[in-house]
């Protein structure tokens, strides 16, 4: 019996496994050549479901669970969920996680999120439809600006060639030290250019709430491609509700502040970068002479576009054709 979809997904369990009992039971050798064996409440008959001593078990077992994500985690076995309170609950991988191919004829956003220890970029591309897709995310772990720039500039040449991007960052990368320099001006020896804006944490977070909302047309308007695994498994749950202390006010009360895990913040504050620039106004600092006119489109959207200058989005529609 091949396991259900439902049981024990974010384990990689290959397909020469062997089933153990009837239901409920597996094993098989991790990479490393170990024997995993893992164990599901429905090895015990009793606790499965289509008899009347797993249905009664069944019942008083969810009705003493938290939620449903709880279940999955621990009953069903899914490492896909993390422990805590998600803070994005709207997001939902068959719903946000699509293909996203790199389209030439789009600019490419990249968003930077500085620092030795957990550096970050994603790349994005805002659609005609005026949905956020992100082709590709990639964090690295103990690397400097020497090392980690040419490594997105690698990436990019590889995975979007001939690319138009514009680069979107932290204001903070102007103060952060490297070795004796900040961050941007690092940046721009490898001719990379960071647009900033002041902004506050509850700004960005909410416009990315609000793309992972659904859409008139049925879909939402941040789509994610399954390459960005760290990215989707922050989404979907890494990324949580600071319920300590810190993410108190004075009287005790929940700030909705998420927690700084040192993991998956980095890339949710890339993302966060390039959203604030394309869905918002605000002052800019930085960016090539070159590019006011996708700056200018990027910060705004059609609607806006008509609303500020009369237009009817034909400079949108130049840009892109």
């Amino acid at each position: 019996m091949t396991v259900p979809a439902h049981i024990l997904n974010g384990i990689p369990v290959p397909e020469d496994h062997e089933c153990l009992t009837e239901e409920g039971m597996w094993s098989w050798k991790n990479a490393k050549g170990y024997c995993v064996i893992a164990i599901h409440h429905t090895a015990d008959p009793e606790k499965r479901p289509g008899n009347p001593k797993g249905d009664a078990w069944l019942k008083e077992a969810k009705a003493a669970t938290a939620s449903a994500r709880d279940w999955s985690r621990e009953q069903d076995i899914d490492f896909t969920i993390k422990e805590g309170d998600p803070f994005f609950p709207n997001f939902n991988r068959e719903v946000h996680v699509v293909s996203c191919p790199y389209d030439k004829r789009l600019p490419i956003a990249r968003g930077w999120d500085f620092g030795r220890g957990r550096p970050a970029v994603v790349w994005t591309q805002l659609g005609r439809d005026l949905k956020l897709r992100v082709l590709h995310s990639f964090m690295a772990k103990n690397m400097n600006i020497f090392n980690f720039a040419p490594l997105i500039i690698s990436e990019t040449n590889l995975r979007f060639p001939r690319a138009i991007v514009t680069d979107y960052g932290d204001i903070a990368g102007a103060q952060e030290s490297d070795k004796g320099a900040t961050t941007m001006i690092l940046l721009e020896q490898f001719g990379i250019e960071v647009v900033t804006r002041f902004s506050y944490l509850e700004e960005g977070l909410k416009i990315m709430e609000q793309k992972l909302m659904i859409g008139t047309d049925g879909t939402p308007n941040l789509l994610l491609d399954p390459s960005n695994t760290d990215l989707i498994d922050g989404f979907g749950g890494g990324y949580i509700l600071d319920t300590s202390e810190s993410g108190k006010d004075s009287e005790g009360r929940l700030k909705n502040k998420p927690k700084k895990d040192g993991y998956y913040d980095h890339l949710m504050d890339a993302l966060r970068y390039v959203m604030l620039h394309l869905f918002t106004f605000g002052s800019i600092k930085g960016g090539r002479k070159a590019a006011p006119k996708a700056i200018g489109l990027w910060d705004t959207n059609a609607q806006h576009e008509k609303k500020t200058t009369g237009k009817t989005g034909k400079a949108w529609e130049s840009f892109y054709a």
